[in-house]
């Protein structure tokens, strides 16, 4: 969750928004700014600059890399300014690229870490499995709040909202709140089960679930029975613009990046904000 800050003189927290593609620029600010006026962050955008070991890394600093990564960091403050929010840039110089998110993360001592992929239409072809190899090596070391962003859709008019048996939803709930202040969105939260449940005892856990993190307000709850529950998810999201699926340690590998997640995140129509909350101290 968002640390208290007792001292109003305090610094806002920090979100670290990485950019690496042009294309996803203006959908990737576009949240951070509806983050930072809603939960108050300062904004820092950073590129990451991978070297080979033959060289080191203070030589890379003047190489044509590092300035092709300013004129991404350029256009991400140019998208902040028209949002309205300030937005601060950094180049970050590391051997991989999720060694470079990591440690900017750590620098900035960021409480979130934006990072965003693009399937539209009209983007550029992305290697998307190099991605989601990136995304689960910093998911697995990043002390952060992570939030792994799909766009699939330029809109965000309907939002479908998985919830899983126990998932702890701060987080979720935070970036759900910063939606729909914004956008009017329509929510749904789902949850999915075998026919052989109990689909009211199910509805009223759900209620409960929502009510324990005041989200019981923001939209309509339902619950599907069907043989292949993650199926049945897949199908109801693709009627959405947006599907937002959390996660909390130490369930990261196979609520993120494996099994309902997962499938949304590949196999769904919607674009996708995976969300992964950071291990409490």
């Amino acid at each position: 969750m968002m640390p208290e800050r007792d001292n109003q003189a305090e610094s806002p927290p920090t979100i670290l928004v990485g950019v690496s593609n042009p294309a996803t620029i203006p959908q990737l600010m576009g949240l951070a700014a509806m983050l930072a006026r809603h939960c108050e962050y300062t904004v820092v955008a950073t590129h990451v600059v991978t070297v080979p070991e033959q060289m080191r890394l203070s030589a890379a600093r003047s190489s044509p890399e590092v300035a092709a990564g300013s004129q991404l960091l350029r256009q991400a403050i140019r998208e902040g300014s028209e949002q309205g929010i300030p937005v601060r840039g950094v180049v970050e110089v590391a051997r991989e690229v999720h060694e470079g998110l990591i440690a900017a993360a750590d620098s900035q001592e960021a409480e979130l870490l934006l990072v965003g992929h693009s399937d539209m239409p009209d983007a550029p072809a992305g290697p998307d499995k190099a991605f989601d190899r990136i995304m689960y090596k910093v998911a697995r070391s990043t002390g952060a709040n992570l939030i792994v962003a799909k766009f699939r859709r330029p809109a965000i008019r309907s939002i479908l909202i998985p919830v899983l048996g126990g998932l702890n939803l701060p987080v979720t709930g935070r970036l759900l709140k910063s939606i729909i202040h914004e956008t009017d969105a329509e929510v749904c939260f789902v949850r999915a089960v075998k026919p052989d449940v109990d689909t009211e005892e199910e509805a009223q856990d759900l209620a409960e679930v929502l009510a324990a993190h005041d989200l019981d307000s923001l939209g309509e709850t339902e619950i599907l029975s069907a043989a292949d529950p993650q199926a049945a998810i897949i199908e109801r999201a693709n009627e959405y613009d947006l599907a937002i699926i959390g996660a909390e340690r130490p369930t990261i590998v196979d609520a993120i990046f494996g099994n309902i997640a997962e499938r949304i995140a590949s196999q769904a129509t919607c674009s996708a904000l995976l969300v992964r909350a950071a291990r409490e101290a």
